[in-house]
């Protein structure tokens, strides 16, 4: 009865302390994705911010290229074509990143539910143990040797308490 009482009490704080690391958990996952999202927007918005610039800087020197004598017209043309084509190939790496970053975040966040479900499942399993335990407790202590027996268990228990 003894073993009975230490499983139950055992069982009962392994449950609490389960629960509250899945739920801290649960709120730490939410707080990272949240804080990914902002940071992804950021990003995006930069981008955009770095799109436009490279339009009006393109429109600002066109003109000065053409005062330019043709020599020094090509060369400088090149050289921004160069820079165009690697900003693009940046730009468009980036762009795959954060599509793949977004894919996964969306994969974590489909996943979310299913972990959750699994989470709860467990604990209304647990939950239907401890009241199988509870039960049996109680059908224990209702028999003539388990009424014994538990009294004799709550008086040691109630000494060792105090």
């Amino acid at each position: 009865m003894r073993e009975a009482l230490y499983a139950k009490n055992n069982w009962a704080a392994v449950f609490t302390e389960e629960r509250d690391k899945f739920y801290d958990l649960k709120e730490e996952l939410a707080d990272q994705i949240s804080a990914q999202r902002g940071y992804f927007q950021e990003f995006l918005e930069g981008s955009k911010d770095t799109s436009a610039k490279m339009r009006q800087y393109k429109s600002d020197n066109s003109g000065k290229i053409r005062m330019l004598n043709k020599e020094n017209a090509n060369m400088l043309q090149n050289s921004i074509d160069k820079l165009e084509t690697k900003i693009a190939q940046m730009h468009t790496q980036l762009v795959e990143k954060l599509k793949r970053f977004d894919e996964r975040m969306r994969e974590a966040l489909e996943k979310l539910p299913e972990v959750e479900r699994n989470c709860d499942n467990a604990a209304v399993r647990f939950e239907h143990a401890v009241k199988d335990l509870i039960a049996f407790n109680d059908a224990y202590k209702k028999s003539r040797k388990g009424q014994q027996v538990y009294v004799i268990l709550k008086k040691k228990y109630d000494v060792v308490q105090q």
